[in-house]
């Protein structure tokens, strides 16, 4: 059966009928279409679920600007006029398309959690993303758990899984390395909001989402650096010991560590 069809089907006889979350696993042989979303879009809208998509980026970048694959064409410029800001024919990368659809989806479903990481090929040549969706957090903290336990640095050489950091195209893979450059991704939202407090609540959904650290690393290589730095201040509302019932004030623009 048509996977549009047959989750339209499914949001009928689930809507209103079901006590559970469901998983929803979504990997189309090509890039997702217009439809597809559509259906997906009113899924997640109703029935209280996470969603993992796979987003088939290098059929993007294949076929956006292709104009002998009339068809394929045709197909994105209804997902580039439906699910994004930008015109038909309008010329934008495959990343910019899957950052509008990932808006979408945040901002009008119930899907308000997301966290995505890029799959290569053998030859390092990007293919596609996956896209994690939940509309909690507790269920973005497990993803990250799982994949810290699959391919996270093991404690006697701190080295971590070339698969799950692999746009380090320079296979400089330490952990000195990596935490760096995952502070440097908070740094960047940071300088933006300088001035502005924020709880803890909030530090961790930004860490969540944009780096590859656990719900376990936000003090340790998060907070506590980023104190050291002069960058937050620890307002302790509750006391001085407690980190995650406190709020964090942005002091000043923070320098980004260099990593070579």
């Amino acid at each position: 059966m048509d996977a549009t069809k047959y989750i339209n089907q499914l949001t009928e006889q689930l809507n209103n009928n079901i006590k559970k979350s469901i998983l929803l696993y979504v990997d189309p042989y090509n890039f997702v279409t217009k439809e597809l979303l559509d259906a997906l879009f009113n899924f997640t809208t109703k029935i209280y679920s996470e969603l993992i998509l796979n987003f088939f980026s290098s059929d993007v970048t294949r076929n956006i600007s292709n104009e002998f694959a009339y068809k394929k064409k045709e197909s994105l410029n209804k997902v580039v006029t439906n699910y994004t800001p930008y015109e038909e024919d309008e010329k934008i990368s495959a990343n910019q398309l899957m950052y509008s659809v990932i808006d979408r989806f945040t901002e009008s479903t119930k899907l308000k959690y997301k966290y995505f990481f890029q799959i290569k090929n053998s030859k390092n040549v990007e293919q596609y993303y996956l896209i994690y969706f939940s509309p909690n957090l507790k269920g973005l903290i497990k993803l990250k758990n799982a994949v810290w336990k699959l391919y996270g640095p093991s404690t006697n050489n701190k080295k971590i899984n070339i698969e799950i950091y692999n746009f380090d195209l320079f296979g400089n893979t330490s952990y000195d390395y990596i935490k760096n450059d995952n502070l440097n991704k908070v740094k960047n939202y940071l300088n933006q909001h300088v001035g502005n407090c924020l709880s803890f609540s909030e530090i961790e959904k930004i860490v969540l989402e944009s780096t590859i650290f656990n719900d376990s690393h936000v003090i340790t290589e998060i907070i506590t650096p980023l104190i050291q730095e002069g960058v937050l201040t620890k307002l302790n509302l509750i006391s001085a010991r407690n980190y995650k019932k406190d709020s964090y004030r942005i002091e000043k623009q923070s320098v980004l560590k260099g990593l070579y």
